[in-house]
């Protein structure tokens, strides 16, 4: 930058003005000079620029959440260390997140290894004023350890579905050492489904002591279990069984043979007194969407209707595809059961079963299988998309790239 030189202090020092006092010539001189030299060169620039405020933790100065969420833990990585867990440890936090389980278990697994669940423990050491004791056992000071595997009630919990060997991985272990040390399967043992009875179990224990504490209601050893057993079967069936089929063979809509093994998922929207949706997605290997399709049915609003024909659909589009063993979910209990029990003397959909059943017939060992709405969404979102349509339009709607621009 240039320099712009006034005589501002310039004169002897018999002349000088008397102490917080102005000279009005000379400072007038002085700003005179400095906004001569601004305006010469700002003239000089090919573009003026505004200020503006810059965030340097990015290289485009925007500011960003995720630098932001960097900068935290950074700052904060010395008080995590003291806990046994640092939030720049990201071998363990990419171990966490590609875990194939729903969010909710993974958020909560979060939540312990940086323990911040809001434990007694924890809500003390924030200056919540309370009882730091167990609201399940009460006899100790309620920490994740102490939840988790010395509690007289986690501790018999794990013992009565036959997992208290891992008890043992945690003796004289953080939590965090427990995950790093317990949550290795044994050899030939998948290890998201081990993860998964682990992850549940917590929960469970969790669950029940919220119950405690917040209704004053402790459940039974014997419904904990049931509840786990549950779970478990639940995500396994909604999440780990269609993944493991669908890695067998990867999809391909080629018709150079029968393939081996695919995912798939069907539902039904409903509009009254206009129309139904009959909608399904296919999934590859690694569960990317690669086939979604819905189809209008003019002057049917009946659900029950509806979901047959959305897993009737879906099945004829495997067929066609020429794909063997496919595991197909849906959230329509009563369709999947009759077709699990191939009874075909319902009224309504009878003929449809019948056609299901035939179908799977064509397509070798495969299964339809029941899951929760929470884990139906993209053909949930697919059938509500086309619902939204008119049926002149949604005939070439690409749902797919619809889906995955979301």
């Amino acid at each position: 930058m240039g320099m712009a030189q006034c005589s501002f202090w310039s004169g002897s020092a018999s002349s000088w003005s008397p102490l917080s006092s102005w000279d009005g010539r000379r400072h007038s001189c002085f700003y005179r000079s400095l906004a001569a030299y601004y305006a010469s060169f700002y003239s000089k620039s090919k573009a003026r620029i505004p200020d503006r405020v810059v965030w340097h933790y990015e290289s485009s100065g925007e500011f960003s959440v995720k630098s932001a969420y960097h900068l935290a833990f950074s700052l904060q990585q010395p008080v995590q260390k003291k806990h046994g867990v640092s939030f720049l440890d990201q071998g363990l936090w990419k171990w966490v997140w590609t875990r194939s389980l729903p969010p909710k278990l993974l958020f909560f697994l979060w939540q312990c290894l940086l323990r911040i669940l809001p434990t007694r423990e924890a809500l003390a050491a924030r200056g919540v004023d309370l009882i730091p004791i167990c609201p399940v056992c009460g006899r100790k000071e309620e920490t994740i350890e102490h939840l988790f595997f010395q509690c007289v009630v986690a501790r018999r919990l794990w013992t009565l579905i036959g997992m208290r060997q891992h008890l043992l991985v945690w003796e004289k272990r953080s939590f965090v050492g427990f995950v790093r040390h317990s949550l290795r399967p044994a050899t030939g043992e998948d290890p998201d489904y081990f993860t998964l009875q682990i992850v549940c179990l917590l929960w469970r224990l969790w669950k029940n002591r919220c119950s405690t504490h917040f209704e004053h209601k402790q459940l039974l050893l014997p419904t904990l279990a049931a509840q786990w057993q549950h779970q478990v079967k639940e995500v396994d069936m909604a999440i780990l069984q269609p993944r493991r089929a669908a890695s067998a063979i990867p999809f391909s809509s080629s018709s150079a043979g029968p393939r081996s093994r695919c995912h798939a998922m069907f539902d039904a929207a409903v509009k009254t007194g206009s129309a139904g949706v009959a909608a399904f997605v296919l999934f590859d290997d690694s569960g990317g969407l690669q086939v979604a399709k819905a189809q209008h049915y003019a002057g049917i609003e009946d659900p029950y209707i509806l979901e047959s024909l959305a897993l009737r659909d879906c099945l004829q589009e495997c067929v066609r595809r020429q794909l063997r063993n496919v595991v197909v979910g849906g959230d329509a209990k009563v369709v999947i059961d009759k077709c699990r029990h191939r009874d075909t003397s319902d009224g309504k959909i009878g003929a449809i079963l019948q056609e299901i059943l035939s179908l799977l017939g064509d397509l070798g060992n495969s299964q339809v299988l029941f899951i929760g709405r929470n884990f139906n969404r993209v053909a949930h979102s697919v059938a509500r998309r086309a619902l939204s349509l008119s049926p002149s339009f949604q005939r070439g709607f690409d749902y797919v790239a619809w889906y995955n621009s979301r």
